[in-house]
């Protein structure tokens, strides 16, 4: 849910009750109350749970609060003070925030064990193009598969176009087409045999997310715990675990 504060978060505020609440908590050294953070679908699915659950292990006393939204909605909620942080896929343009890399993630292609491509170490962009292909909708992946297959628009046989990553892995393992996509987010149907990820040889493409907030803006306890957590080497490994760099 989105439980932002409204602008006015040093002052007056819309909802003066959450907010003097909030101010209270903040007054502890140890991080309570809220942390009100937004991040897009895929990010809290497949990255942010094992993030929040080495947060939740340091920080037990603070209630998370997710807004579900794009990029682009999680930036404008944060430049309005509606929420804290975000974890938002990067560049980010916007001069009012400050921007903290926080992971990387190679794109691959997806495909079904039963694909022809799927006997292979590695594929081209023209092999995938002969493919029946599985198009996200809208967003970064969107922007990726629309630039890497323009060459081949002519001929190209996209069989679906699908709002969130959970559908178009369930479709490709169907073997109802392939799709380009993040390798994080397929590591448990790989492990499970129901997809195979092949890197594409003629493209080097990968998704970054960065850590975002007000430069402007002195963050609640909370929010301040979270970003150190991150920026001090929360690494998001193959296996699903979140823990310190070393």
């Amino acid at each position: 849910a989105d439980r932002g504060r409204g602008a006015g978060s040093r002052g007056t505020a819309a909802q003066p009750v959450a907010v003097a609440r909030r101010a209270v908590a903040d007054q502890a050294s140890t991080p309570r109350g809220t942390l009100a953070i937004g991040a897009n679908e895929a990010t809290c699915l497949y990255v942010l749970p094992n993030i929040f659950a080495e947060y939740h292990r340091l920080h037990p006393n603070v209630q998370i609060s997710i807004y579900r939204n794009f990029s682009h909605k999680v930036i404008e909620k944060i430049e309005s003070g509606s929420i804290d942080v975000g974890i938002v896929t990067l560049p980010v343009k916007s001069p009012s925030l400050r921007v903290h890399p926080i992971f990387r993630d190679r794109i691959m292609l997806m495909v079904s064990p039963s694909n022809p491509l799927a006997k292979f170490k590695a594929v081209t962009s023209a092999q995938i193009a002969e493919q029946p292909l599985i198009f996200p909708k809208t967003g970064f992946m969107r922007q990726v598969h629309d630039k890497q297959f323009r060459p081949f628009r002519s001929h190209l046989h996209i069989t679906m176009e699908l709002p969130s990553v959970g559908m178009i892995k369930r479709f490709v393992a169907a073997g109802l087409g392939v799709s380009l996509i993040s390798e994080s987010f397929v590591r448990d149907e790989v492990r499970a045999g129901k997809a195979k990820l092949l890197p594409v040889s003629d493209m080097d493409v990968w998704r970054e997310l960065g850590v975002v907030y007000r430069r402007d803006r002195t963050l609640p306890r909370s929010a301040m715990a979270f970003v150190n957590m991150v920026r001090q080497g929360t690494d998001y490994h193959p296996d699903g675990h979140a823990a310190a760099k070393k």
